[in-house]
């Protein structure tokens, strides 16, 4: 078997295995204003629209949260994605959106690996303070650490900021990101309990008034995927050097 035919067989082998992300869902929220959003699903706040309050795509064309008190709206996103997943059974996913929302204490967040409506990861910037809360059927548990914006990264209201939540097997990170894509806060915890959520939707949580520019999901790939793509590579030049000693 001569070189160029093992480095076919080769790349036969390792091409079907992704070891990138690969983005499965994105939008920018084009749809007509006072409709909403294709996919997307209201579970807490009703669906609104530039006369009434609730969920709606806006003049803007942007994703709008408006209540006239403080109560909060949960959307889920349940449509169509790529690579073969369901997005109501997400599991190793990355989150993130641009949003912004009003300076005071009201949130405006992100959750994944969501079932019902209470139930979920839910990563927010609540005032200045950028949380991370796993919900089991209404119930909030803080996971990690709050970091509290100081100095030049207080949030200043009606601006852009990016944030995402990763959630791979356990490991559960969230990052929070200033109109510069400089990142300003990140969480990241282990969340192995009896309480761990495993699998869900993934969507926005906020306050009133809160809106979202931009909305994505990545799949991330499994680490056996990755390990099994080094192996293969690294035996490579093994391989190579038998194939060159026999001639």
């Amino acid at each position: 078997m001569n070189t160029r035919l093992l480095l076919c067989l080769s790349a036969l082998f390792i091409s079907p295995v992704a070891i990138h992300a690969d983005v499965i869902y994105a939008t920018t929220f084009p749809e007509a204003t006072n409709t909403a959003p294709t996919g997307w699903t209201v579970l807490i706040g009703g669906t609104g629209s530039t006369t009434s309050n609730g969920w709606f795509i806006d003049a803007a064309q942007e994703y709008r949260y408006s209540q006239g008190n403080s109560t909060g709206g949960v959307s889920s996103y349940t449509g169509a994605v790529s690579g073969g997943f369901d997005a109501t059974d997400l599991s190793d996913v990355t989150v993130e959106a641009t949003f912004r929302k009003a300076t005071n204490g009201y949130y405006a967040g992100l959750i994944g690996r969501g079932t019902g409506t209470n139930t979920f990861y839910h990563t927010r910037l609540a005032g200045n303070d950028f949380q991370l809360y796993r919900a089991n059927d209404g119930t909030f548990t803080p996971l990690g650490s709050t970091v509290t914006l100081t100095g030049g990264d207080i949030y200043p209201g009606g601006v852009a900021y990016r944030m995402s939540l990763s959630m791979q097997g356990t490991q559960i990170t969230a990052q929070l990101f200033d109109e510069f894509d400089s990142e300003v806060g990140m969480i990241t915890v282990n969340d192995n309990g009896v309480d761990a959520l495993s699998s869900g939707y993934t969507g926005v949580r906020a306050q009133s008034p809160t809106v979202y520019e931009t909305y994505q999901i990545t799949a991330i790939p499994e680490p056996t995927s990755a390990i099994l793509v080094l192996i293969g590579l690294s035996l490579l030049p093994f391989t190579l050097r038998r194939q060159r000693s026999r001639h």
